[in-house]
């Protein structure tokens, strides 16, 4: 029964994550791929439950029925979770970028001033004599 339970979350992280790797080719399957991994991690939490119908009911307090109850705000944390990381990834890629930029255009300017310095000496050199 376990093996079930873990074949569709499983299935869903593996979309998940190839979705997510798959968005260094292009940035539209970064969403959907963080969907895909979120709900299944919740069905893995969800599929995580004692194996047998009594040590199910051995662990949950008298007069609780038993259903997905708790289901919505446990998924409403992970995705919460989710969107947080994905800003901080957000955030850190932006950061790195900026840094890229600030030394690529450090360098272009280094090379210009090179080759204006190079020119103006080639400018300022005798030219020879005409025979």
């Amino acid at each position: 029964m376990e093996r079930a339970g873990w074949s569709l979350p499983a299935l869903l992280v593996g979309i998940g994550v190839g979705a997510v790797g798959g968005a260094q080719v292009g940035t539209a399957a970064i969403w959907p791929g963080v969907v895909a991994g979120v709900v299944g991690v919740g069905l893995s939490l969800v599929g995580s439950r004692p194996a047998t119908i009594s040590e199910e009911a051995k662990a949950q307090p008298p007069g609780e029925g038993t259903g997905l109850s708790g289901l919505g705000s446990r998924v409403e944390q992970i995705l919460r979770l989710a969107e947080r990381q994905a800003d901080d990834h957000r955030a850190r890629a932006e950061r790195e970028a900026e840094r890229t930029l600030a030394e690529a255009r450090s360098e272009a300017r280094q090379i210009l001033d090179r080759a204006r310095a190079e020119a103006a000496g080639l400018a300022e050199a005798p030219k020879p004599a005409a025979e």
